[in-house]
């Protein structure tokens, strides 16, 4: 349900080119998805018949082996290139906060994480999507999907690969989100707020008790002239 959202790993596993001195950008080349280290952090892949730069900058940088070589792309930028190569999917940005997917050849934006562990790059790639904004892109997978916003007074659900506001959590404990949950305290709503099928709450005002009543909450009880607590229980003064 929550968190740590993983995508395809993003070590990009290139054949290392033949001998015969070092290709520049531009230069021709003969054999798709071939890839020789620049530096630590940069390498060339053979792309269309040509030489393309392409950079490195995950933590295990570029590194060539006795076949292959190997570049990390677990951190990018948006609208740079991101190569040819098939296994090149699914990037971190470079200050952790989003994740990147690899669309017709440039880094686009796939989904914001604005949980506390934001976006993890590695051999996986892992997006804490736990703290989120209605609206934003959200990655769907058939399963309900939930998140808080960052002022933790709403949980929101991914609808339609967006995050749609789901119930209001006015309650003191508002909207948590756990490695295998979020909770929304709904002990304070407002009349006509959605519920599950049971369950009373405290009007926002604190006159009324609510209940829940076809998956809406309705005023049953005044609580006039005390008012409605919501803690340890909803009851009347």
């Amino acid at each position: 349900m929550v968190r740590a959202r993983a995508a395809l790993a993003l070590l990009a596993g290139l054949a290392l080119g033949a001998c015969g001195g070092r290709p520049k950008a531009g230069d021709a080349c003969d054999t798709e998805n071939e890839g020789r280290c620049v530096d630590a952090a940069s390498a060339l892949e053979c792309s269309g018949g040509r030489w393309s730069p392409i950079a490195c900058t995950g933590p295990r940088g570029c590194v060539e082996g006795a076949t292959t070589v190997e570049c990390d792309r677990s951190l990018a930028v948006e609208g740079e290139a991101c190569g040819a190569g098939p296994n090149v999917r699914f990037a971190c940005t470079q200050d952790k906060k989003a994740q990147l997917r690899c669309v017709g050849g440039r880094w686009q934006l796939s989904q914001k994480c604005e949980g506390p562990a934001g976006c993890e790059p590695g051999l996986v790639i892992k997006c804490d999507d736990s703290v989120a904004r209605a609206g934003d892109t959200c990655q769907g997978t058939g399963t309900a999907r939930f998140a808080c916003t960052a002022d933790k007074k709403l949980r929101l659900s991914c609808v339609g690969s967006q995050w749609t506001e789901e119930h209001k959590c006015l309650g003191s404990q508002g909207c948590r989100a756990g490695s295998l949950f979020v909770d929304c305290d709904v002990s304070i709503s407002d009349p006509g707020d959605p519920c599950e099928e049971t369950g009373l709450a405290c009007s926002t005002d604190g006159v009324s008790m609510l209940d829940c009543k076809n998956k809406r909450l309705v005023a049953t009880q005044s609580c006039s002239p005390k008012r409605c607590v919501a803690k340890p229980e909803v009851h009347c003064e």
